[in-house]
């Protein structure tokens, strides 16, 4: 991906850090700071009203119904499992990732996040089953190459939807 030295550039790799941020520190503590997605979402706000290309009101729409999609797994998951399944901060998260990647690409982001966070606790074994997983490390790292290659993935997921 070309920009040059352009506001979407700068964009670009604020996402890029913040991700990495937010994936360590997930990964290390199991937490995601509400600050780190508040700076976020504040950043993509500016950078959206900003710039003509991107339409604001879009990706607000898109960040609402990116939480309102992984707020009802988690109740979902925690109702049937009995316990929680998917922490706020991922909700959270999935909303800032929402108004950054827009559904397509967050639907993916989700379910490639899902099945890396499946076979990392397939790798861990039966002894860790019960112990909880940083689900925003996951996300994240795969928010990071999709966002990157928004444009080949963009055309490859409307060869199919």
């Amino acid at each position: 991906m070309e920009f040059g030295l352009t506001t979407e550039c700068l964009v670009h790799w604020m996402f890029l850090f913040l991700m990495l941020l937010i994936c360590q520190i997930d990964s290390e503590f199991l937490i995601i700071p509400n600050n780190v997605l508040l700076s976020a979402l504040g950043m993509g706000v500016i950078f959206f009203w900003i710039c003509p290309n991107y339409s604001l009101p879009e990706a607000l729409l898109c960040a609402i119904i990116s939480f309102a999609i992984l707020l009802s797994v988690r109740a979902v998951a925690g109702y049937l499992w009995g316990r929680e399944c998917v922490g706020m901060g991922d909700v959270k998260l999935s909303g800032v990732l929402g108004f950054f990647l827009g559904l397509k690409l967050l639907l993916l982001t989700l379910w490639v996040g899902a099945a890396a966070g499946a076979i990392y606790g397939l790798i861990r074994g039966r002894e860790f089953r019960y112990s909880p997983l940083p689900f925003g490390s996951f996300i994240t790292a795969a928010a990071v190459p999709l966002y990157s290659w928004e444009q080949p993935v963009q055309k490859l997921l409307s060869q199919w939807f």
